[in-house]
């Protein structure tokens, strides 16, 4: 009715609420509704709101039945997104293929054409990048010539030094620019949100079971598989533990994220944009996404993140390494 009568006040209002309402259904009935609903009345804030949403819960949405009902204009807009996370680009082409083959002739050559330009081939992992040769159908069988050349573009991202790809590029377009991949390779969960300390000898300790270390490779390159950058994740829920390793914290909970090691062997070449993302244990519900500050992340309150926490108290934190080319 805002919208009918005009009532630009109330439309924003009514926007701000949807907004909120995000994170709670995890059938994505609701999502798909207001971003429709964002569409028609041209509530451009509302339809950002619901594709961030969307594009942190991208793989959820991929296995969920409604992944073949999504809009072409959904599908396009989602698939430009950086901030879209999945486990790795190769399942991102696997599901866009899935979604043209259930809608059928509903997807023009022309609109399938514009979809398969935004798979960032030179991020598929080169193994992959292999095995997808054999295994797409209508893709490849449709726009053999496209597809083949985001292949070639992908083995040389695999095989050159970065600076030798760019120096033959006037612009260094989105696909050089990696999206939220969760992989296990490229990730690591710490899922115990609680403050449990033990006492030994007079003294105690605590927060073992929220200290993760692993390793990832250096970059996603085939140059650099086997140059391994070691990392700590760490996840402190009070001023004390703060304090017992070194840093100063005032708000909680504060996750803490670095690389040790030979990391600044690459400092002048590869780039860590990494991010801390807010899960749901039993609903698959992403609901927060953040950036690092000097190897810290300061999770916000409630009232200050940008979607509400729908589980309080049975959430979880993945670390993602991100590195890209500079």
């Amino acid at each position: 009715m805002a919208f009918i009568f005009g009532v630009k006040k109330l439309m924003e209002d009514v926007g701000r609420a949807f907004t909120v309402l995000l994170p709670e259904d995890n059938t994505f009935h609701t999502q798909l509704s207001m971003y429709e609903y964002g569409v028609r009345t041209h509530d451009l804030v509302l339809q950002e709101n619901v594709l961030q949403y969307l594009s942190w819960n991208c793989e959820f949405l991929i296995n969920s039945p409604l992944w073949s009902t999504i809009s072409f204009p959904m599908m396009d807009a989602l698939l430009q997104r950086s901030d879209l996370i999945v486990k790795d680009e190769a399942l991102l082409l696997e599901a866009l293929e899935r979604w043209i083959q259930d809608n059928g002739d509903e997807i023009s050559s022309d609109q399938q054409v514009s979809l398969l330009n935004h798979i960032r081939f030179v991020l598929i992992p080169v193994d992959k990048l292999f095995e997808i040769q054999v295994s797409s159908k209508v893709l490849r069988q449709n726009h053999e010539k496209l597809y083949l050349t985001g292949l070639l573009r992908g083995f040389q991202f695999n095989a050159l030094p970065f600076s030798k790809i760019r120096n033959q590029k006037d612009n260094m377009s989105s696909e050089y620019l990696p999206r939220i991949y969760t992989g296990d390779e490229w990730s690591v969960s710490i899922n115990d949100t609680t403050v449990d300390y033990q006492y030994h000898h007079y003294y105690r300790y605590g927060q073992n079971n929220r200290f993760q270390t692993f390793s990832t490779p250096a970059h996603p390159s085939a140059l650099y598989r086997e140059q391994m950058v070691q990392w700590q994740a760490q996840v402190f829920f009070s001023a004390q533990e703060c304090s017992n390793y070194g840093i100063s914290c005032t708000s909680f909970p504060v996750a803490r994220f670095y690389g040790y090691g030979n990391q600044n062997m690459y400092t002048s070449t590869i780039r860590y944009s990494n991010r801390l993302i807010l899960t749901c244990k039993n609903e698959n519900n992403i609901f927060h996404v953040q950036d690092f500050k000097n190897n810290i992340a300061v999770v916000s309150n409630n009232s200050s993140m940008d979607l509400p926490n729908p589980c309080p108290n049975d959430y979880s934190f993945r670390f993602v390494v991100r590195p890209e080319y500079i």
